[in-house]
């Protein structure tokens, strides 16, 4: 069967308002995910569909496009389809080794992008670099630091390296393939940034979360045993500040934790929909 623009949105609307995905997603944006699929098979912009619905697409176009809708039926992130997320107004490269960036993570780069602003710091560790986008970001902004970026997963490694290169930033990020910053302890550092795994392992994730990595997702039995990890090597490693996104359950447990370490502040920000997302942790 022979599609045009037009016939094979339509095609797309209906598969995707019986989906699964739509069952469990409410908000669930089935045009405009429809659209962004087509046009990215079709290397086209979302305008050339509206104003050319009539061009036909070849066999492989519709292949691809329906394969693309029927895997985003059941849930598999339009993002990883595309291989691109926006963050902070640019556009990274993504795949399903990593997590998706969530735009409640931009908070944090705007938290700690103050702290730089005041204190101007030059030696910055991430921990959980994932595709990249926190470093990267605070690198475009920041010329004068340099970012120690590290994760447990090196096709992670590998893409964030990817995506600093195609910012022009690849000489302000060291990467490493380690857990934690094992390797990194004699590095004098001003401040740890991460948005590390903190979903308890019993949670069960929603249809739209399932098919990213798990280890970029499960903190473990609790969910914030890595954020303690990170807090006790910012204590052990004499940081100024560590400053870290987490579940928005976890405020209490974070505040318990840290009761026990001398520190001089811990502020804790909201999320857009007014959840605790984050928070700020300044050393003595």
């Amino acid at each position: 069967m022979t599609f045009s623009i037009h016939t094979a949105l339509e095609s797309a609307y209906e598969i995707l308002h019986s989906s699964p995905l739509a069952a469990d997603d409410p908000h669930l944006r089935i045009g405009l995910e429809s659209q962004t699929l087509l046009a990215h098979f079709l290397q086209k912009d979302r305008v050339f569909l509206h104003t050319y619905p009539q061009t036909l697409l070849t066999p492989t176009q519709t292949r691809h496009f329906f394969e693309s809708i029927q895997r985003r039926a059941l849930g598999y992130p339009i993002e990883y389809l595309t291989h691109k997320v926006s963050f902070y107004g640019r556009e990274f490269r993504i795949d399903s080794h990593t997590l998706i960036p969530r735009p409640e993570t931009e908070i944090l780069v705007e938290k700690i992008q103050e702290i730089l602003h005041i204190h101007h710091y030059t030696s910055i560790a991430e921990i959980g670099v994932g595709c990249g986008v926190i470093a990267i970001t605070l690198a475009l902004q920041n010329p004068q630091i340099h970012i120690y970026a590290t994760d447990i997963n090196p096709y992670a490694i590998a893409l964030a390296r990817e995506n600093a290169i195609k910012f022009g930033v690849e000489k302000q990020i060291t990467f490493f393939h380690t857990s934690l910053l094992q390797g990194l302890e004699h590095i004098c550092l001003d401040m740890i940034v991460a948005n590390p795994p903190y979903i308890a392992n019993s949670y069960t994730l929603p249809l739209s979360v399932r098919y990213e990595p798990k280890e970029a997702l499960f903190g473990g039995e609790v969910g914030s045993e890595i954020l303690e990890s990170i807090i006790t090597l910012g204590r052990d490693l004499h940081i100024c500040f560590v400053c870290c996104e987490m579940g928005y359950d976890q405020k209490v447990k974070i505040q318990d934790f840290v009761r026990e370490i001398p520190h001089k502040s811990l502020e804790f920000y909201k999320d857009l929909s007014g959840f605790d997302r984050g928070f700020i942790l300044q050393f003595l």
